[in-house]
């Protein structure tokens, strides 16, 4: 799985994820919780 970050730097990662973020924030979030746990972060 790439890193989050990276995506959000590379320009076609940036541009989704802003439309997620404006679109759909709960969602957004759940996802990225749900793939930062699977990673073995805790929130």
């Amino acid at each position: 799985m790439p890193d989050i970050m990276n995506g959000v730097g590379n320009h076609n990662g940036a541009k989704a994820f802003r439309i997620l973020v404006v679109d759909d924030e709960p969602l957004l979030c759940k996802m990225v919780s749900a793939m930062l746990k699977r990673e073995g972060y805790t929130i």
